[in-house]
């Protein structure tokens, strides 16, 4: 993978999960707020932070979609 792709990928998983935690909470002022926050489930980091690789952009939506479904994460 080049370095254009790779980034292009790292900007795409990033606004995919900032449009997710946009549609799960009630203000985007909140949904900044939740992916800038350490996350007990995220072993201490910041959900933003663990968007950078496709197997914590996957944790971080399933912890969006079970706040958004009703399942405290």
């Amino acid at each position: 993978m080049t370095k254009s792709v790779a980034a292009k990928s790292l900007r795409e998983m990033t606004i995919e999960l900032e449009t997710l935690a946009q549609e799960t909470f009630e203000t985007a002022e909140e949904a900044a707020a939740w992916l800038r926050r350490p996350h007990p489930m995220l072993g201490g980091k910041a959900p933003l932070g663990c968007g950078k690789s496709s197997y914590g952009a996957q944790r971080v939506r399933d912890i969006l979609l079970a706040i958004k479904y009703g399942n405290d994460a």
